[in-house]
């Protein structure tokens, strides 16, 4: 929230420049980064981790593995009889935070002429900001909205003859509101 605060700011080259830095800083580090896969099994032995196992049936040795799938998904990938779980009870009882939903948006033309500016706009239905929107699939309209049009910001962009731009639109969601797709054992 800091860069609110303080005036917000947009990174030249788009949120894409923070993955490629880290990707950068872990590859410096002899790490490998891998996108677009998904990870079936953490591989443990004598309580250290070994490396990990794509559903490709691939599997990567590593003497460390930094999961981005959340607590209780990286649980349910490590083998029960090779982790000692006491540690993990504490944080399993950490509720869940606040929900979002986002969308991201391809827009052609000249946006800017149509309204759209490089400011990040909240909007409100009342001066209750801690509202959230509680059910997605019955209330049909979000109590707020937060806009942004980050390709106005960029000064990189080039929208091209088409006036290629990007829009992005997020909402926060009451966490409940997700439970019809919990898959949680």
């Amino acid at each position: 929230m800091s860069s609110y605060f303080d005036g917000a700011w947009y990174p030249v080259g788009g949120s894409a420049v923070f993955a490629e830095a880290f990707a950068q800083a872990v590859r410096a580090g002899g790490g490998d980064l891998r996108t677009g896969e998904t990870v079936a099994a953490i591989r443990v032995h004598d309580g250290r981790v070994q490396g990990v196992t794509l559903e490709s049936g691939v599997s990567i040795d590593a003497p460390c593995v930094i999961s981005d799938a959340g607590v209780r998904n990286t649980l349910r990938m490590l083998p029960s009889e090779e982790v000692d779980y006491d540690w993990a009870r504490d944080v399993l009882e950490i509720e869940p935070s606040v929900g979002y939903v986002g969308m991201y948006l391809g827009l052609e033309g000249d946006i800017a002429a149509n309204g759209a500016s490089t400011a990040n706009d909240w909007i409100y239905e009342s001066w209750d900001v801690d509202q959230l929107w509680r059910n997605p699939l019955i209330e049909p309209d979000a109590p707020m909205m937060f806009v942004s049009f980050p390709s106005l910001k960029d000064p990189r962009h080039d929208p091209g003859p088409q006036q290629r731009h990007t829009c992005e639109i997020v909402t926060f969601v009451d966490p409940d509101a997700f439970t019809p797709w919990n898959t949680r054992a």
